[in-house]
């Protein structure tokens, strides 16, 4: 939530009244009006840790970008795990070449009289611990277990 509030608070310092509805589900993060020139930005706010990395939009986030070219914007904050850097604003993010991002939803694994294993039937998850007493198979097991490639 701090990459939110930095830019919330940078859209006020512009005299833009901001709404935050990024618990609405809309595509975006937040609306910003500017009470000058009655221009509305459609806020989509984007926190890396880092000073780089990936950025990654939802397929909603996508459409609206989609859709509302002449009002979405990007908005990237770096370095969030230090010293908060609000990066150059991106009107039209849409018009970058994103490439889609397919996620695995499930892996199920199936071992009968395999090594130590009599008979296992489970789900793999993101993260999992292996856990028996010395000797028992654990780390021979690891080799038999999908592990799916990194984007």
């Amino acid at each position: 939530m701090t990459a939110m509030r930095v830019v919330m608070e940078y859209e006020t310092a512009q005299g833009r009244r901001v709404y935050d509805v990024h618990e609405k589900n809309l595509g975006y993060d937040a609306n910003s009006l500017d009470l000058q020139s009655g221009e509305l930005r459609l806020v989509e706010v984007k926190g890396l840790a880092a000073a780089t990395g990936s950025i990654l939009l939802t397929p909603n986030e996508r459409r609206v970008a989609d859709d509302r070219l002449d009002c979405y914007w990007l908005y990237m904050v770096t370095d969030c795990a230090t010293e908060l850097r609000l990066r150059e604003p991106i009107k039209d993010p849409a018009r970058f070449p994103w490439h889609e991002v397919i996620k695995v939803a499930h892996y199920r694994l199936h071992l009968k009289n395999w090594k130590s294993f009599q008979d296992v039937d489970f789900a793999m998850a993101d993260r999992m611990f292996l856990v028996g007493p010395n000797a028992s198979g654990k780390s021979k097991s690891v080799g038999r277990f999908p592990v799916p490639a990194r984007q």
